[in-house]
């Protein structure tokens, strides 16, 4: 699968798994061919911690996450150098509203 299938891929699961009024995200990975995601978190209005465990044999592709009640489809500072830390080379926001998903490759991430 392409890089950019790949992300229509992401993008798409995220649309469905969106809650609406808290963040709300989950680690995105490969296991092979087949793109699955680890344990969802639901945060407050601003903020959500991610478990950034994939499940067994696989590995981290993106970290998703919605942003509601702002309408803000772009990454923030924080989520980029979360990424980063982790080694995470996509980040994905979500914007419950409308259904809007986007993924983003992290600078310096391979």
């Amino acid at each position: 699968m392409g890089q950019q299938a790949e992300l229509a891929q992401m993008e798409q699961e995220a649309r469905n798994m969106m809650h609406q009024g808290v963040e709300y995200g989950y680690i995105v990975c490969r296991k092979g061919k087949v793109i699955t995601h680890g344990r969802e978190s639901t945060g407050d209005p601003t903020h959500v911690t991610i478990d950034t465990r994939c499940p067994a044999g696989a590995r981290p592709i993106a970290l998703f996450h919605s942003h509601p009640n702002t309408g803000n489809i772009q990454p923030s500072d924080v989520d980029l150098r979360e990424a980063r830390r982790h080694g995470i080379p996509n980040v994905c926001v979500g914007i419950p509203e409308d259904g809007r998903v986007k993924c983003y490759k992290v600078p310096g991430v391979a």
